[in-house]
């Protein structure tokens, strides 16, 4: 009887847990399988977050994360093995770097940095 009633306490705090968390996530069906393929994370209204499944495999392959003065980061894998290849780092809407994985390893091969976004 114990049991029983500890797995109805905690299913029941998962549940309201999962509506608290529901509130502040919206979710896209880009390619209308019924599925949601972006989820958009939100903190007091505020876009913080958006991940995607851009090719529809049900992996996450691209990462966008927003910060503070208008600063941004996305991550895009590029070979959908489920980690990020090209890093995009942006300030202001210009980006100021840019890093890739040309070849997969795991190991950045590319950097740029960018002044007044060139």
């Amino acid at each position: 009887m114990h049991k029983i009633i500890i797995s109805t306490i905690i299913t029941a705090f998962l549940s309201s847990a999962s509506l608290c968390l529901a509130e502040d996530i919206k979710t896209e069906d880009k390619n209308g399988d019924g599925r949601p393929d972006m989820w958009i994370y939100y903190e007091n209204k505020i876009p913080v977050k958006i991940e995607s499944d851009r090719n529809y495999d049900n992996k996450l392959d691209l990462w966008i994360i927003y910060g503070k003065n208008a600063s941004r980061t996305t991550q895009i894998d590029l070979n959908f093995d489920g980690r990020p290849d090209m890093y995009s780092y942006y300030q202001y809407g210009r980006r100021v770097k840019l890093e890739i994985d040309v070849d997969y390893d795991g190991k950045l091969d590319q950097i740029n940095e960018y002044t007044d976004g060139r």
